[in-house]
């Protein structure tokens, strides 16, 4: 399934927490502790308060935790600014920001 995206012709693009649009800058604070693992197309962050020690999202769950904004994922072949609506997109696809990303194997289902 595509993502869509915006394009937009801008000079400069900044955050604009009024109009909800996500700087690069901002997208690295904002998804900072959170790695995408390629695979199981999950997104996995540390939080000791939880039961297990982690946190994994689907795409769609990332989507509505750290959604709510245009994010700036670059510029288009006709030189336009582009953004995306979907976090998920932005921490995959982004061209002016880069987000970790890794391999894991095959994991076990784990009853508790």
């Amino acid at each position: 399934m595509m993502t869509p995206t915006l394009k937009v012709n801008l000079v400069n693009v900044a955050s604009d927490p009024k109009k909800g649009i996500m700087s690069a800058e901002d997208q690295i604070k904002h998804f900072a502790g959170w790695i995408y693992a390629a695979g199981h197309d999950r997104f996995v962050k540390h939080e000791p308060k939880t039961q297990h020690g982690i946190v994994t999202l689907t795409p769609e769950a990332f989507d509505r935790l750290l959604g709510g904004f245009l994010f700036y994922v670059g510029m288009g072949a006709d030189s336009a600014s582009e953004f995306t609506a979907s976090a998920s997109y932005a921490f995959t696809q982004c061209r002016v920001a880069s987000f970790p990303k890794i391999i894991l194997p095959e994991l076990e289902s784990r009853e508790d």
